[in-house]
């Protein structure tokens, strides 16, 4: 009997690696592509508050309960909106589930997209539960690509900026408007020991570059350094910081340890 438990115990270890971490990953990549998640009912099928041309199945949706969202899609809660199925499997009016999607239309009414998938229905708070830990191992993951790509990972405080650098980009309307700042180190988590050094950031709002990271006066940050990848002729050599995960705050010293710990 004890041999037969032992060989339960086994399988079912064999099975939640095989079975259960997929089935995790495909509900990561779900969430990962939604930014708009919720239960809701819908009211009218095929029928749309948007004025646009659709080449899937769409209906109106009431928007029962917000499970994930940014803060302004948040107060969505209690109105409708229009949903466009991501295939043609049956849909009635009256139904209630819960809903992957993301938003393609704003304006007087909402329009989202679903996010194909086939996850099974559970309670509302296993799946709030989930989503919030899926967002979590996403964001983990990022951050961990970005730590990988680094080769200084350091908390520093930002002693200086110089002006702006003229590069090859100055008479661009999407100038990136390269900045030198310099950083004292108070902590190396990756890279060289040492105690001070400068990089570049690009300083402008501009669309192509507003999400890069930014680099403000006395700052005092965890910074992932990447090391150049601009031609010679830039003469951009050394560390940047643009990706907006390159600048994380002091208070996510712990995580980014343990992350670097257990990549």
């Amino acid at each position: 009997m004890k041999r037969v438990a032992v060989l339960l115990f086994v399988n079912a270890i064999v099975a939640f690696h095989v079975v259960g971490q997929p089935h995790d990953a495909q509900f990561n990549a779900v969430v990962g592509r939604s930014t708009f998640i919720f239960l809701g009912t819908i009211i009218y099928m095929d029928s749309s508050e948007i004025k646009a041309n659709f080449h899937h199945p769409k209906a109106i949706v009431n928007v029962d309960t917000v499970i994930d969202a940014s803060k302004s899609d948040g107060s969505l809660e209690g109105g409708t909106v229009t949903v466009v199925f991501s295939s043609s499997a049956p849909h009635h009016k009256g139904d209630k589930q819960a809903f992957f999607t993301y938003v393609w239309s704003y304006g007087t009414s909402v329009g989202v997209v679903e996010v194909k998938n086939n996850i099974t229905k559970m309670p509302t708070s296993v799946l709030v539960q989930k989503v919030k830990i899926a967002r979590q191992q996403i964001a983990d993951d990022s951050l961990k690509a970005e730590l990988k790509r680094s080769v200084i990972v350091a908390k520093c405080s930002v002693t200086g900026i110089d002006s702006i650098y003229n590069s090859i980009f100055e008479r661009s309307e999407h100038n990136p408007q390269f900045r030198k700042a310099h950083f004292y180190i108070s902590e190396v988590l990756k890279g060289p020991k040492k105690n001070t050094l400068s990089a570049y950031f690009a300083s402008s709002n501009d669309p192509l570059w507003y999400r890069s990271a930014k680099v403000a006066d006395s700052t005092e940050a965890i910074f992932l350094f990447k090391k150049s990848q601009f031609p010679a002729f830039m003469n951009i050599s050394g560390l940047v910081l643009l990706n907006p995960r390159d600048v994380q705050p002091a208070s996510e010293l712990d995580r980014i340890k343990k992350l670097l710990k257990h990549p």
